[in-house]
């Protein structure tokens, strides 16, 4: 799976001592001393602006040297205890894409820099970071709710449904997918649902006003996770030859975390899918089966020879459509489970 990423979510700001470990820092030579221009920046463009950025879901902007030279010393030790960028997985139990952690000599760089004053370096090194491609070519749609919808400012999380008809005539394959966040200062993340339509209409004329509140799901029915975004995501495109299959008559459900801490504004993101009739080559269908859910604990089986893509909320998995944070993996019988912390 393909998955655009610009930057990385809130970073916490909440200890300003910076500890180096001698053994991993990098050589404080002129010629080898990470600088700003040389070594920092690119890392902060392509790992951090996207959620560091004017309008962005993060709590400031490192958009120039001056914004991060203030807080060297915090980035340091974000970066150094690996709360930033944010990655939950284990190593130690699957292989997940894109990886969002920064290498070691990245991270040694971080230190460094800060260490030795935040140095601004030769402004000739100032290198152009590649442009990277942030939309979708052919959406087959644009989607919405129909009106914007304002937060309630009385909560620090606003958690909210809202009803969406794909106007699906006939079975669709959905084998790419953008969301646009219109006001990215609030818009927290995003979970998209298919639904059967009964269910979701049913939810949504249930709540007065504009969709229902809700809290880590859709709270319809049979709804199933076909999508998601968070804060630097741009766009998804599934494996050649794979992909979500969307029911004729079915309705989209889209829940949205919403956080008020830099206020409230009108919101109406946007869904672009885009999606075939049918797939020229249809790789074998996906299985998948919640078998159990106990405690803080999700478990999955699929069967061995099968190939799982999935869409979850913080990462995605190379080998099961499961939503899992974490690292505990085993092998039972003539299928292979795996048992992920939730």
């Amino acid at each position: 799976m393909k998955t655009g990423w610009l930057g990385l979510s809130t970073l916490l700001v909440t200890t300003l001592s910076l500890g180096c470990d001698s053994k991993s820092a990098l050589p404080e030579t002129a010629d080898d001393a990470p600088t700003w221009y040389r070594d920092i920046k690119p890392i902060v463009a392509q790992r951090c602006a996207g959620c560091h950025t004017a309008q962005g879901i993060g709590p400031f902007t490192l958009s120039s040297y001056e914004e991060a030279q203030s807080k060297a010393a915090a980035l340091a030790d974000s970066v150094q205890s690996r709360r930033m960028p944010p990655w939950m997985p284990s190593a130690d139990c699957q292989q997940f894409s894109p990886d969002r952690r920064l290498s070691q000599h990245e991270i040694d760089q971080f230190v460094t820099w800060a260490k030795n004053g935040a140095p601004l370096g030769n402004p000739a090194d100032d290198k152009a970071v590649p442009p990277q491609k942030v939309s979708l070519d052919n959406p087959s749609a644009t989607l919405d709710w129909g009106t914007a919808y304002t937060p309630n400012s009385a909560k620090n999380d606003d958690y909210h449904c809202f009803l969406i008809d794909p106007k699906l005539k006939k079975d669709q394959d959905l084998i790419a997918y953008e969301f646009a966040p219109d006001q990215r200062h609030e818009v927290h993340h995003a979970l998209i649902f298919s639904a059967p339509w009964s269910d979701a209409q049913a939810k949504d004329d249930a709540t007065p006003g504009l969709g229902w509140p809700c809290s880590g799901s859709s709270d319809v029915k049979s709804a199933e996770l076909v999508a998601t975004w968070v804060p630097g995501e741009t766009y998804t495109e599934f494996p050649t030859g794979t992909g979500i299959r969307l029911g004729a008559g079915r309705a989209l459900v889209a829940q949205l975390h919403y956080n008020t801490r830099h206020g409230v504004a009108p919101d109406l993101s946007k869904l672009k899918p885009v999606s075939y009739t049918h797939l020229d080559v249809y790789k074998r269908q996906i299985q998948r089966r919640l078998s159990a859910r106990s405690r803080n604990r999700w478990i999955c089986w699929v069967n061995r020879d099968s190939t799982l893509y999935s869409s979850p909320l913080r990462f995605r998995l190379a080998s099961g459509k499961v939503p899992i944070n974490s690292s505990e993996c085993v092998e039972s019988g003539s299928r292979s489970s795996k048992r992920c912390r939730r």
